[in-house]
């Protein structure tokens, strides 16, 4: 079904909205589409918070605190990898993607819109004993891979986090009985190289 007026108004107003069911509203419009609506519903979508995000240039970070547009491309291309492409996107995918590359983290973080701290909190919710921070995260992120059990441990509980926040997102989105669908449509819904209007 082509996208209504009033879907391309919800669509359009997403970004400037305060009111979160009209954001949530949103993004069930964009999940229910397919085809050359769904690149539209995408399009639209990320205009409205493009252009609502745009005048705040001044509170992008400076120096090396964010990671670089290629070092997160090369992040983003190895989850894709990993994940073939968002079809495969499961407990070992995400495990083998943080497990050879952490950076990919960053990627998964900014699909799932998780800062490191929301991420620490939702693996101490499906772990109580963990002792992971925002700033364990953060530092996971941004340094080359170390094989230790506790490295395992770690990716294993940050995966269950990321489980975790996609189950919570699609029952307050779109109700408990879609609790099973798969974290791969999220993903895959969320193609970084669609919503800059990239894709092949």
């Amino acid at each position: 079904m082509s996208l209504s007026e009033s879907e391309r108004g919800t669509l359009s107003g997403a970004g400037t909205t305060p009111d979160p069911v009209a954001r949530r509203r949103a993004v069930a419009i964009t999940l229910s589409k397919s085809g050359t609506d769904l690149t539209g519903a995408r399009d639209l979508l990320a205009a409205g918070f493009t252009a609502a995000t745009q005048p705040s240039f001044q509170y992008i970070p400076r120096g090396d605190s964010m990671a670089g547009e290629a070092e997160f491309g090369n992040a983003y291309a190895e989850l894709a990898a990993c994940t073939e492409n968002f079809h495969d996107v499961n407990s070992e995918s995400l495990a083998a993607a943080l497990t050879s590359t952490p950076a990919t983290l960053a990627p998964l973080r900014m699909i799932l819109g998780l800062t490191h701290n929301e991420l620490a909190w939702s693996m101490k919710q499906v772990q109580p004993e963990s002792k992971t921070s925002g700033g364990s995260l953060k530092n996971f992120e941004r340094n080359p891979p170390q094989l230790s059990d506790a490295r395992t441990e770690m990716i294993g509980t940050i995966v269950a986090g990321v489980r975790r926040q996609v189950q919570d997102a699609y029952s307050e989105v779109k109700g408990d009985r879609l609790l099973e669908q798969p974290i791969a449509d999220l993903l895959e819904a969320n193609d970084i190289d669609s919503l800059r209007g990239t894709a092949s």
